[in-house]
């Protein structure tokens, strides 16, 4: 039961970040469609891991707190 409530906690923290992580890859898909001769997966790993850094320190605090307050 606990490591069910903590897998659905995981899952709900790590929500933002699948979020970006979706929607920069279907941009990624889209450009890569229209300019086929750029390696567009190759030129996104560096904008990807600077973005989802820029997320975890900005929602940090926010989702210690409600992880703090749901496991109470």
């Amino acid at each position: 039961r606990l490591v069910s409530k903590i897998f659905l906690i995981a899952v709900q923290i790590s929500t933002p970040l699948l979020m970006v992580g979706l929607v920069v890859y279907l941009a990624a898909g889209i450009l890569s469609r229209l300019m086929p001769i750029m390696p567009v997966f190759f030129v996104i790993i560096a904008p990807q891991i600077l973005i989802s850094f820029f997320l975890i320190m900005i929602t940090l605090s926010a989702i210690m707190l409600w992880y703090m307050t749901t496991l109470q």
